[in-house]
């Protein structure tokens, strides 16, 4: 029997699949219901996901606007006996014009389909994530688990990150839910459960402490085709799974908790700029820092409002929300960012003295 565990951002990558694999992987739940897989679900993983499901949703959405072709019909230059030759430009402009009409009306449905199959849950993938869910072993909160997460955070240990406890919160929900003597499948880690030294490896630290408290080990995989290839044969074409998951991972690389997190951590805003002005406006990693810097904006707004309005608790939660919920959601980290500008401050003044 496979013990296995899904983090959620495998879950949502599945929305990046063909209904061909879709059809595939749903082989898994034949598997659960046979009882050759326990899946175990935490309540914070079904939480993440549909928490974050809309907003991910969002964002292969504006992708469809790309598909459309700014067909503004400008002025032709006023050029010289050349009268003729206008003209044949002007039959083909009008010709491309009735294309790009065609293509913008196809993509226009694309995209009304799609938003009512976000409003619906309509999709396939979302028929497969409600059957794991309903099938998978769960772990609800309580306050047992909610303090031992809190006090891993405390303490420094992994994962975790910033301040949000959620993954300390799936990590004890494992340690509590997982049998002892049982080893198990862990599928999706991100770097909160990875190495330091080596981020293809999961995390010693963790690899360790399952060791010492379930006497049993964990086996990761980064991704659900690297799992579903060694210990799913009923699953045809595992590599292409694979390669579909490396191609989702990619397009989504620019994602705002990756972003936000970068941003807060490894880089300042003088370093951010220089950044961007050196690769141009255009191209991937270009889009990559202007993201940065709106999330950083968003950061520097917020720490603006609540220095001069001297907010409420309950004042700061409302504006949390009008920004980002989950990038925000941690008290420690506004205050932190707060009286590092506040001690940068004072560094400039002292130096201009």
């Amino acid at each position: 029997m496979i013990h296995l565990f899904i983090d959620t951002n495998r879950y949502l990558a599945l929305y990046g699949f063909p209904k061909e694999k879709l059809d595939e992987i749903s082989k898994i739940i034949e598997l659960i219901k046979k009882q050759k897989i326990i899946l175990y679900v935490p309540e914070q993983v079904e939480n993440e996901f549909y928490r974050n499901r809309e907003e991910y949703l969002i964002g292969i959405l504006k992708r469809i606007d790309t598909i459309k072709f700014d067909n503004k019909n400008e002025d032709l230059p006023n050029i010289p006996e050349s009268e003729d030759y206008l003209k044949e430009i002007v039959k083909n402009k009008n010709g491309i014009k009735q294309n790009y009409k065609e293509i913008n009306a196809i993509a226009e449905k694309v995209k009304d389909d799609f938003c009512k199959k976000i409003k619906n849950k309509s999709f396939k993938v979302d028929e497969i994530i409600s059957n794991f869910f309903e099938l998978a072993k769960k772990t609800p909160h309580d306050e047992e688990i909610h303090e031992r997460a809190f006090r891993r955070i405390k303490l420094g240990n992994p994962p975790g990150k910033g301040g949000s406890n959620g993954d300390a919160v799936i990590w004890e929900s494992l340690l509590k839910d997982v049998p002892d003597k049982t080893d198990l499948f862990f599928v999706g880690f991100d770097n909160d459960f990875k190495s330091k030294l080596d981020k293809t490896a999961f995390s010693p630290y963790l690899l360790t402490e399952w060791k010492s408290m379930k006497k049993a080990s964990i086996i990761p995989f980064n991704s659900l085709g690297e799992f579903i290839k060694a210990k799913i044969p009923e699953i045809k074409h595992p590599n292409e799974i694979i390669s579909k998951e490396g191609e989702i991972n990619n397009e989504f690389l620019l994602s705002n908790d990756a972003i936000y997190r970068a941003a807060r951590n490894y880089l300042t805003h003088e370093s951010i700029e220089a950044a961007y002005k050196a690769l141009g406006s255009s191209g991937v990693l270009a889009e990559w820092f202007n993201k940065i810097k709106e999330q950083y904006s968003a950061v520097e707004q917020l720490n603006n409002i609540r220095n001069a309005n001297k907010l409420s608790e309950e004042q700061l939660e409302i504006l949390r929300n009008l920004y980002h919920p989950r990038f925000l959601q941690d008290d420690n980290i506004i205050k932190k960012e707060s009286k590092d500008d506040k001690e940068g401050n004072k560094k400039k003044k002292s130096d201009n003295k």
